[in-house]
């Protein structure tokens, strides 16, 4: 008996182990290049096609706290949260892209960085479902003049890459996947201090689950009037 209790246990642990592992592993991301976000209409670059689920404002922590800043990117307003705490770095100031939106400019204005010389430097996405895909945009940039042209990209951890670009050019990168997780790493590949701005994840539903979320819209625009004709 104590033989196949034993065999029993090991293979328990086994399947719980496997099961441990698919949560942990990072699904493989598709990237594109996105639109440039500096600019007097540089806030229109943000991508709001899909269904927000969080737009985050990386932090200089020397800075007073700034808040929920709210950005109009021309179709809607997006309230970007404060976090200094991605990046074990307080964070610095560059300098302001020159957008008609100031607090688009505060937002990208703001830094937090990874002062190492590593190569890379991870973001992880929390809080994810299980087999939805999302989208995010992702806004990195350096206006300095030492860090104009310093070359960075974005990649999954799995040999999956973004384009690479200059931190000058205000270029914002979009990344795709299937969250096989609640959680998802990204890196920043960079062979200096890694940084990042902000970012902004979406939701991109399902064609099923777009229809009963049209069907809702439709409901309400035939049930609105009857109502207030009633009323």
């Amino acid at each position: 008996m104590k033989p196949n209790v034993t065999k029993q246990v090991l293979v328990a642990l086994l399947f719980v182990g496997a099961i441990f592992s698919q949560q942990v592993v990072a699904s493989p991301i598709t990237w594109t290049t996105g639109p440039h976000f500096a600019g007097p209409n540089g806030a229109q670059a943000i991508d709001n096609t899909a269904v927000l689920v969080e737009a985050v404002n990386l932090i200089n922590l020397n800075n007073a706290d700034p808040g929920v800043l709210v950005v109009n990117n021309a179709a809607k307003n997006i309230a970007f949260t404060p976090r200094g705490d991605i990046f074990p770095a307080t964070g610095f100031n560059t300098t302001n892209i020159g957008s008609s939106d100031a607090n688009w400019n505060a937002v990208i204005g703001a830094v937090d960085y990874n002062p190492s010389a590593a190569t890379f430097a991870t973001l992880t996405l929390t809080g994810l479902m299980i087999g939805s895909e999302y989208r995010i945009q992702l806004f990195d940039f350096d206006g300095r003049s030492t860090e104009l042209a310093e070359v960075i990209a974005f990649s999954d951890g799995l040999g999956n890459f973004s384009a690479s670009f200059l931190k000058g050019s205000a270029t914002s990168i979009f990344g795709t996947f299937i969250a096989d997780a609640t959680t998802q790493n990204i890196r920043l590949q960079d062979d200096d201090d890694q940084t990042l701005n902000a970012y902004v994840l979406q939701l991109v539903p399902s064609p099923s689950v777009l229809a009963l979320m049209l069907l809702g819209v439709g409901l309400l625009v035939r049930v609105s009037p009857g109502y207030q004709s009633g009323g």
